[in-house]
């Protein structure tokens, strides 16, 4: 109560104060809010963690602190990757390599980053948490400071983008409507702790924000730490290390960077202390980033030379046509048992509610209405058709190669493609507040004006519900066909209106002069329709987005589960060891054990430990199968049961069978077992069981015959 109180409060200050009123004083205090909700979601320990999962497979309440919400099991690279490495760390000091996964030295930093103390962590502020305020309390610090930064940072670049340049002011409205299309978008939320999405935006809209700043401020000293900022952003996207989403939105940056370039062309004065600033500036990101080439230079060679993810040759064309129209179904995901509708989780089937393709087509009218185009809108259709090309249809393989789209997918691209649309979006609806005549008749311009709008929004709502709802039907083969499509309509409606509708009317342009409306010039009840239609698409974008991920207290279900109790009780007895967890879920729980400081052979291969494999495969007969980033499922057999020794299940998973006398050999100390079998004893080595079990979990040590 205390976390959504001020949620709540807002509408009752809208009746108590004023609409506007209140509006204003959000918008003036946005960054010291935003701070608020930070400070408060740590003081509360609170996060957006699916942790509550490790309860479900470890046996017991799976509900346990958990606040708000419903975990989420197809989460597992959160809280079964990322959060358990992070909480790894705290056993190593945040060191760069850690032994504790796959009881060998393991890259912190690079692959699936978790916290580190090294000098290039400016780059990761999101993980300053961790190192400042210890394991639970950072991970609070993660999840809220990540979803307030985003919000914010998008807000400020949908405030630059509707800005008109004749008078200097935004469309706050829009940028609202903008910032929580992005920040509560169902890509965004279903991999909000995954592949530093969030970050990937936040470094993108705040370089393009500081961009305008330093073309429009001439002081050499503010030019200089403009460029730093930028810099600074720039090391933020790159060490993110995820190219399948990094690529193609390198394409949308450098469409905002040529708009707003070209909006103050000719009026950039660049001097040679300018140009000292720029040159330092990118000496320090060179330097800062070397140092993780110099660190990681194992690592590095080691993924390029894997079976997966490896060096990948894409050209695109893999996703259909239907499922960029589908966006707005995604808003039920949180409710929905998705299995009998697709065999993909709703974390792959996310993506932007862009609602394309009405942001092109906005765009297309302002540009028709004020008989000209902005270099800006041209730049990011541009880019979107080359987007959209890819995604549905391909290219020849020279064009994907000098673009850098080989090492991205059609799936993948729909991020950078969404993101794009919604920047139209955006731009599109603030030209809707300008239209140009012919007549020196203002008040006849009102009229006309007026209808055509009423008209254009009527016919574009009407034919893009019925797009959208066709699209989600045969993409999702819905069977309550009916049901599906009436929610979509209720949810789809307050959304379009609230861009198709202009808030206070237009500016109607005769020749080269503007008559600027009035409130009065304005129909009442369009204003209304738009108040009204974007309130309410801020607050179902908002309820939706943070029904995606619950509301966790603290860390419980992470770090006291009573069989990392035991495993520390035995260690306590009879020594410290490297473990193996063996059975169905070991693949999971070996990234359990260290998240509480246990060493583990068959945690998360972030980088494949081909030494490690090939003591027990000679000749490396197997070594396609593990070398690569995978989960490992590891199995304690006999000799007899031997066949198949290294199984690929999927492409970023692997068993292996093992026996006593190889857990020996790759010096396993310790096996935690939860496949109800008593394993067989090998010839020189056999399992002693230690204790009793815990649930389904039964404890051995690896002893001589």
């Amino acid at each position: 109560m205390l976390f959504f109180f001020p949620f709540l409060l807002v509408p009752l200050l809208w009746f108590e104060l004023g609409f506007s009123t209140v509006n204003q004083w959000l918008h003036n205090h946005r960054w010291q809010i935003g701070a608020g909700i930070v400070i408060v979601a740590v003081l509360l320990d609170i996060s957006g963690s699916s942790l509550g999962m490790w309860n479900f497979w470890m046996g017991s309440d799976l509900s346990q602190d958990v606040v708000f919400g419903t975990p989420r099991a197809s989460r597992t690279d959160e809280y079964s990757v990322m959060t358990p490495r992070a909480f790894a760390q705290d056993y190593s000091n945040y060191s760069y390599f850690n032994h504790l996964q796959g009881a060998t030295s393991s890259d912190m930093f690079l692959i699936k980053d978790a916290p580190v103390w090294v000098i290039a962590e400016v780059f990761r502020p999101f993980h300053w948490g961790y190192l400042l305020l210890g394991s639970s309390r950072g991970l609070a610090y993660y999840w809220s400071a990540r979803l307030v930064v985003l919000f914010l940072a998008v807000y400020e670049l949908c405030l630059l983008l509707t800005r008109d340049d004749r008078t200097g002011t935004s469309r706050r409205d829009l940028s609202l409507i903008g910032a929580c299309l992005v920040t509560f978008a169902p890509i965004v939320q279903w991999w909000f702790a995954i592949n530093s999405l969030p970050e990937m935006i936040i470094a993108m809209s705040l370089a393009t924000v500081v961009c305008d700043r330093f073309c429009a401020d001439h002081d050499s000293l503010h030019r200089f730490g403009y460029s730093m900022f930028i810099a600074w952003c720039a090391g933020t996207f790159l060490i993110t290390l995820y190219p399948a989403w990094q690529i193609p939105l390198v394409w949308v940056l450098l469409a905002l960077f040529i708009g707003i370039i070209a909006r103050f062309w000719g009026s950039i004065r660049f001097t040679r202390k300018d140009a000292i600033s720029v040159l330092v500036s990118i000496l320090v990101l060179v330097a800062l980033l070397a140092t993780v080439v110099y660190f990681s230079r194992p690592t590095i060679k080691a993924m390029l030379g894997t079976s997966y993810p490896g060096v990948r040759k894409n050209t695109g064309g893999d996703y259909g046509v239907t499922g960029l129209f589908a966006g707005t179904s995604q808003l039920l995901f949180p409710y929905m048992d998705m299995k009998p509708f697709n065999s993909w989780s709703p974390t792959e089937l996310s993506c932007f509610i862009d609602l394309f393709p009405l942001g092109l087509i906005l765009c297309a009218r302002k540009w028709f209405s004020r008989r000209h185009a902005d270099v800006l809108s041209v730049a990011l259709v541009v880019v979107g058709i080359f987007l959209f090309i890819y995604i549905c249809v391909g290219v020849p393989r020279w064009l994907s190669t000098i673009t850098l789209m080989t090492q991205t997918s059609g799936g993948r691209a729909r991020a950078a493609f969404g993101l794009t649309n919604i920047l139209l979006l955006v731009i599109g609806s603030a030209g809707l507040t300008q239209t140009t005549g012919i007549t020196n008749n203002a008040s006849s311009i009102d009229r006309r004006t007026q209808k055509a709008d009423r008209i254009f929004a009527g016919v574009t709502v009407t034919v893009l519900l019925i797009v959208y709802s066709l699209a989600a039907i045969r993409m999702y083969q819905m069977a309550r066909v009916w049901y599906f499509c009436v929610l979509i309509v209720v949810l789809g409606l307050p959304l379009l209106l609230a861009v198709l509708t202009p808030p206070q009317g237009a500016s109607a342009c005769t020749g080269d002069r503007a008559i600027a409306r009035t409130d009065a010039d304005t129909a009442p009840g369009l204003r209304r329709t738009h108040t009204i239609s974007a309130t309410l698409a801020v607050m179902i974008l908002v309820c939706t987005g943070l029904s995606v991920n619950p509301v966790q207290l603290g860390a419980r279900p992470l770090t006291q589960q009573p069989q990392t109790t035991t495993v520390k009780a035995i260690e306590q007895a009879h020594g410290s060891g490297t473990w193996l967890t063996a059975g169905d879920d070991s693949w999971l729980t070996g990234n359990l054990l260290p998240a509480n400081g246990i060493t583990t052979l068959n945690s998360l291969a972030v980088t494949p430990d081909l030494a490690t494999w090939e003591k027990i495969d000679p000749g490396a007969a197997h070594k396609t199968v593990y070398n690569r980033y995978a989960s490992i499922t590891a199995w304690v057999n006999s000799d007899a049961d031997q066949k198949q020794k290294f199984q690929l299940l999927y492409p970023d998973h692997f068993s292996v069978k093992l026996t006593p006398d190889e857990l020996h050999t790759l010096g396993v100390r310790y096996v935690m077992d939860s496949s109800g079998k008593r394993p067989s004893a090998g010839k020189n080595y056999r399992l002693r069981q230690l204790g009793r079990s815990v649930g389904k979990d039964r404890f051995y040590m690896v002893i001589k015959k």
